[in-house]
């Protein structure tokens, strides 16, 4: 008489997806009978949704979506384009959280993004709506000197190697090292 029936692992073999059923006997545990089925639908993943891209840093931007259905991990595509509908996509990595940290990125400089969700059977979603971020201008490195001019006066100077002509610098102000500091002006050149 017949007992019992276990159905094994789905598997991917040959580009077909692959359940195994066994059946067992009820008096004794023997395996009476093995059985293949091919062809078993694949699992439906859902498409990531709610995808955003910010820029953190002059050289991270931090990608994130919502979870989807059914996925074991999701693959992050990217681009460094002005164009992200035409642009040319790369895999950069396969994650398992809903978020992603692209670290390393060039400052001043427009990146694209889309997600694709994948299943555990190796099924991949559609890809997300393609999501878009400009990291910002890296800080400017600047060397300052302070000389005093009479008891009311001192004069600053200083030297920016790193920024561009129109670079914004902000003064502040503090009676020791460590502050508190507060701003008492906002120029362009590189004396006050």
């Amino acid at each position: 008489d017949y007992g019992y029936v276990v159905l094994g692992p789905l598997s991917n073999i040959g580009g077909k997806n692959e359940a195994k059923f066994q059946l067992f006997s009820k008096n004794v545990d023997i395996c009476i009978k093995s059985v293949y089925l091919t062809d078993v639908p694949p699992t439906m993943v859902g498409k990531p949704k709610n995808v955003t891209a910010n820029a953190v840093a002059y050289n991270q931007i931090n990608v994130t979506w919502t979870a989807s259905d059914n996925a074991a991990s999701y693959d992050v595509y990217r681009a460094q384009s002005n164009d992200c509908a035409s642009a040319t996509y790369s895999k950069v990595t396969s994650v398992t959280a809903a978020s992603f940290n692209d670290t390393g990125r060039t400052p001043n400089t427009k990146y694209c993004y889309y997600i694709v969700a994948v299943a555990s059977d190796g099924t991949e979603s559609s890809p997300s709506e393609k999501v878009t971020a400009t990291t910002p201008l890296k800080p400017s490195t600047v060397s300052l000197t302070a000389t005093p001019v009479d008891h009311k006066s001192i004069n600053l100077n200083w030297t920016d190697t790193e920024g561009t002509a129109g670079t914004v610098y902000e003064i502040y102000r503090g009676k020791s090292a460590t502050g508190p500091f507060e701003k008492i002006a906002t120029q362009t050149g590189n004396t006050a």
